[in-house]
């Protein structure tokens, strides 16, 4: 039942990869700074295949209790670049100390 059930879905995942590369969805990527207080900012960017290098980034500032997660659908409709940030202590951005 179980090995049933990972075929089909690994096979459900090549098809939705599949159609994703058909529809030429943005390539979206997670990643991260250091800033200057030494913390870890996580960020998510956006960018489209045919997005042109000097098209204007769109920033995606979350909520409170909310992370960069919360843009991502939004970033896949666009078709220009966009950043959407962790802010600190949220998603996977550092919290540090809370003396600071």
């Amino acid at each position: 039942y179980i090995s049933a059930r990972m075929h089909l879905l690994f096979h459900l995942s090549v098809l939705l990869l599949q159609i994703a590369t058909a529809m030429a969805l943005p390539l979206i990527r997670s990643n991260s700074i250091i800033s200057s207080a030494n913390l870890a900012i996580s960020y998510v960017e956006s960018c489209p295949h045919d997005a042109n290098t000097d098209e204007t980034v769109t920033l995606f500032i979350h909520g409170l209790d909310s992370s960069s997660h919360t843009w991502r659908r939004v970033q896949q409709s666009l078709t220009t670049p966009t950043i959407a940030i962790d802010c600190r202590g949220c998603g996977n951005s550092d919290l540090g100390d809370h003396d600071e």
